[in-house]
Formats: C-alpha cells, sequence, structure tokens
C-alpha cells in the first residue's frame, strides 16, 4: 500500500524541481529575465537530492526471498520503457520545432537510448537525465550487494560500508589521480550519501538496528562536506518532514492532488525541462502564469 504522505512530498519536490528550470535555469541558459528569490537556485539540487533520500528508502526488496536477478529486472522494467519513450519524444521534438543550444545528433540520441551517454561524455538529449544515470549505477549495485549477501551469506551491512568506504576513499583520491573520477562515478560519486540516508531512515524505523542509526549519523555529518551546507540545512528540514510523514504525523501531506503529481513525477522529470523550455520560448511572452501554464500543461502530458 503506498504511502500517500510520501507520494505527496515526490509531487511537492516535483514542483520545485519545474519551477526552478522554467526560472532560475531558463534564465541561465537563455537570458531572458524571470523571477527570483533567496534560495530558488538551490532548488532543483535540492529536489533531486530528495528523490534520491526516497529512493533509498525503498531501494532494498520488502520480500527477502527474490531474487537479485528479478529485483533488477523489476526495477529496470519501471524505469527504462519510459525513459526510452521520454527520451525519444523529446529528441524528436527538439528536432522538429526546434531549442537553441539543447539539439544533438542522431548519434548522440542513440547513445542516450543505450543508456551509455552518461558514461563516455556523450550529451544527454534533456540534461535532467543525468539523474537517471546514477539511478540506474544504484540499482545495479544494490543488486549486486543484495546478490553477494544472500549468496556468501555475508551481512548487508558490511556490503553498503564497503561501498560507502570505497566511494570515500576514491573522492579523495581524484584530488591526486584524476582518472579515479570515472570510477567515483560508477560508485555514485557525491549522490551515495543521499541514497544511503534513504536506507538507513528505512532499516532504523524499521529494525532498530544501532548501526544503521551510527551509519545515519556519519553520513548526516558528511554531508556539508558532499554539499556544502546550505543545501544540508534545506535537506535536514526535508529529513525532519520526511520522518513524520513515514509516521503519519502530517495529515496535511495527504493530499490527493500533490500524491497524483507524485504518482506522475518520473515521467514528468524526464519531460519537462526541454519540452517546457520548448513551449516558453515558442510562447514568446514570460510571467508567472506563463510558467504555472506550462508546468501544468507538461504534468498534463506525463498524466
Amino acid at each position: 500500500m503506498k504511502n500517500k504522505g510520501i507520494n505527496s512530498l515526490k509531487g511537492i519536490l516535483m514542483l520545485m524541481i519545474m519551477f526552478y528550470h522554467y526560472t532560475y535555469r531558463f534564465q541561465e541558459l537563455y537570458g531572458i529575465s524571470t523571477i527570483y528569490f533567496p534560495t530558488l537556485d538551490t532548488w532543483g539540487t535540492f529536489g533531486v537530492i530528495c528523490f534520491f533520500i526516497i529512493s533509498g528508502y525503498f531501494i532494498f526488496p520488502k520480500n527477502p526471498n527474490i531474487s537479485a536477478k528479478n529485483l533488477l529486472k523489476k526495477r529496470l522494467a519501471r524505469l527504462i520503457p519510459a525513459y526510452l519513450l521520454c527520451v525519444t519524444v523529446t529528441f524528436v521534438c527538439i528536432n522538429l520545432v526546434g531549442l537553441t543550444n539543447r539539439a544533438v545528433g542522431f548519434a548522440d540520441y542513440i547513445f542516450n537510448l543505450l543508456m551509455l551517454n552518461g558514461f563516455i561524455g556523450v550529451p544527454y538529449v534533456d540534461g535532467a537525465h543525468w539523474y537517471l544515470t546514477y539511478l540506474i549505477i544504484f540499482e545495479f549495485i544494490v543488486a549486486f550487494v543484495y546478490y553477494i549477501s544472500k549468496r556468501f551469506n555475508i551481512d548487508k551491512k558490511i556490503m553498503i560500508m564497503i561501498w560507502l568506504l570505497l566511494n570515500m576513499t576514491t573522492k579523495i583520491g581524484i584530488q591526486f589521480i584524476n582518472q579515479l573520477s570515472f570510477i567515483y562515478k560508477l560508485l555514485g560519486a557525491d549522490y551515495l550519501i543521499f541514497l544511503l540516508i534513504g536506507v538507513s531512515l528505512k532499516e532504523f524505523f524499521h529494525m532498530k538496528t544501532k548501526f544503521y542509526k551510527y551509519l545515519l549519523i556519519l553520513l548526516l555529518v558528511l554531508m556539508p562536506i558532499y554539499e556544502g551546507l546550505a543545501i544540508s540545512l534545506e535537506v535536514y528540514i526535508f529529513l525532519g518532514i520526511f520522518t513524520l510523514v513515514i509516521f503519519n504525523k502530517i495529515n496535511k501531506f495527504n493530499s490527493e492532488k500533490l500524491s497524483i503529481i507524485g504518482d506522475i513525477s518520473y515521467i514528468a522529470y524526464l519531460i519537462h525541462q526541454n519540452l517546457g523550455y520548448i513551449i516558453l520560448i515558442h510562447l514568446n511572452h514570460y510571467s508567472v502564469i506563463t510558467v504555472i501554464l506550462v508546468m501544468i500543461v507538461i504534468l498534463g502530458v506525463s498524466f
């Protein structure tokens, strides 16, 4: 059974990301004067980080009997078909209608379809799709961790700590050996700690294991080193709200409309940026009302 509060939170995060892209990021790219207020410039990063936390909360399976292979197949079946459709729609729309500095060639499109572009420096059909690169990385590593822990009877906690330590070591090593940056990316880069925050929350709340309590504290301390103090403070607030929502302590987040947006948030994320820019530019008019209308159109298409 879905937690409507968590779905509503996803809906709010999606709206924040869209608003950020259609205002602050749109001005950065096209020099068109838009809306600005304090913290708006962090909404994009903040929203994606929170999605990683939510993903981490659900990334390990509820069913202990499912195989790692079936787990991975099930997860990829939810992610890949929608991605293939959305990347194709975006590519076709950009090439038919046009979008300054955002078009890519057919060969780039093929690499995007194969999901190799994020690893070999080929441009994304939509820059927002970098998020999916890391989501796919996490799904493969989690399946691997799950397989090893079951196959060799190794505690999942040990595998998670090895993963985190490798990530941290590689992050330090990049300062001396630049070639390690690719390995760092394969280990989840700066976003791993946010995924593991979600994992730790789930395991601690449900299993009451002290290990995950201390891991969570460690990750919260590390957060400002990875993403800076400003965004970390925002994420700390989100984690407080997220915890209350998990335990159904805030009924205000049980919103049917926001929950629907949360349901379609993955599709909306995949198509919102470049398609939204196309609409904004071809309307040749910019205002708060225009931004809201574009958001409604993109959400309608996603639905």
